[in-house]
């Protein structure tokens, strides 16, 4: 972004940022901001929503809680699928009621 702003922008010789110079973090905040920015235009979703409090409420509305053993094992679906890319390709009720059904499988 610093080279892009000096060569491009303002045509002056390249100087490279000190990582402790208050100019570097001046920049990264803007940078942050107009990413932000862009991402709420094109409607992202830059919040993210867990599925483990939607998959409480299920398992509550399927009388399900008092069974320790599929609450352990659901619980663990979930936080075994934050490890993989599940979580950027799914909405939170979808894992929410796969995990939920896979701990009823078993």
């Amino acid at each position: 972004y610093h080279y892009l702003y000096h060569h491009h922008i303002r045509k002056y010789k390249y100087r490279p940022f000190g990582y402790v110079d208050d100019e570097y973090y001046e920049w990264r905040d803007r940078v942050t901001a107009a990413e932000m920015s862009i991402l709420r235009t094109r409607a992202f979703h830059v919040t993210p929503m867990h599925p483990v409090p939607l998959m409480i409420n299920y398992m509550n509305t399927l009388r399900l809680l008092k069974h320790k053993n599929i609450c352990q094992r659901a619980l663990n679906c979930v936080f075994d699928a934050q490890r993989g890319f599940i979580f950027t390709r799914m909405q939170p009720n979808v894992i929410a009621c796969a995990a939920i059904q896979l701990a009823c499988r078993h």
